[in-house]
């Protein structure tokens, strides 16, 4: 029973395993010269359009009016001279 288990236990490890290994990866094959001078264009306009692109003005900031603007330990100040 325990040999049993195991094996079962073996098999499903490595099937999983093995479904992670790409059986039709292109190892060593060469694309045609047009369809690499065709990509290096491609990714060439896309790196200069990332470099034109401008940083915006000001940072999206969502939560900027939830947060009071004075620093964490001005308001602690602020909030221990209301108290007493």
């Amino acid at each position: 029973m325990r040999l049993a288990a195991a094996a079962a236990t073996m098999l499903l490890l490595t099937g999983t395993a093995y479904a992670q290994i790409n059986l039709w990866a292109d190892d060593g094959k060469k694309k045609d010269p047009e369809a690499e001078a065709r990509q290096q264009e491609i990714d060439k306009a896309y790196r200069e359009k990332l470099k034109s692109q401008a940083a915006p003005a000001q940072p999206n900031d969502p939560w900027g009016t939830v947060r009071s603007s004075q620093p964490a330990s001005q308001n602690k100040q602020q909030s221990n001279s209301k108290t007493r």
